[in-house]
Formats: C-alpha cells, structure tokens, sequence
C-alpha cells in the first residue's frame, strides 16, 4: 500500500505542476521518498527549472534496517542505482542530517557541494 501511495503521491503531484504552473523558476518537491521521487525526476516536463529533492531518510536501506539476509543485500544493490539516479538528476539535495550527506557523497558518488 506504501508503494502505491508513493508512486501516486508523485505522480500526481508533477502532473499538477506540469499543467497548472507553466512558468516556474524551481521545483522544491518533498515528496515520500523513492517511488515518489523517481516519478517526479522521470515526468516533469520544464528540464530547465532546478529541482531541490528534500531527503529525509536513506532509501533503500532504511527498507531493510532489521533484515540483512544475503538475498536483501543482493537486492538493494539495484534500488541504490536508483536513489543515486534521483541524487544526480536534481539540480541540489537537502538533507536531514551531516551523517546523511556523507552517505550521498561516498556511497552514491554525488558532489558535497550539491
């Protein structure tokens, strides 16, 4: 269910900006984490506007914070693909914490100063 409000939530939410606001000069999307914002770096239409992605928590990981059987490690390999896919196609990242940013610049291979 989670899954499915997120893709939703961001679905909608960039369909919204697409067709009412045409003329804008930044996209400060907070939307849930992952699916959300995966939808909002794939749909929006105005390329040239920056986008801030607010991140509040680490995904894939948090996921996967009580279970570590080997399978789950071999499956969250292709879910940091895509955080890291949403990291580099924001213009900048705001995050919640220093040890969070760290996470971003040596594990995700994104610029600090982003």
């Amino acid at each position: 269910m989670r899954t499915y409000e997120s893709l939703d939530f961001g679905i909608r939410s960039i369909r919204f900006v697409n067709r009412k606001i045409k003329n804008h000069d930044l996209i400060y999307a907070s939307p849930w984490a992952f699916l959300g914002q995966l939808m909002i770096i794939l749909l929006r239409t105005n390329r040239k506007a920056p986008l801030i992605m607010n991140v509040q928590d680490l995904y894939p990981e948090s996921l996967f914070t009580k279970i570590r059987p080997k399978a789950i490690c071999t499956f969250i390999k292709p879910l940091c693909l895509i955080d890291k896919y949403i990291a580099k196609h924001s213009t900048h990242l705001t995050v919640v914490s220093e040890s969070l940013k760290q996470v971003y610049v040596k594990e995700r291979k994104i610029d600090g100063t982003k």
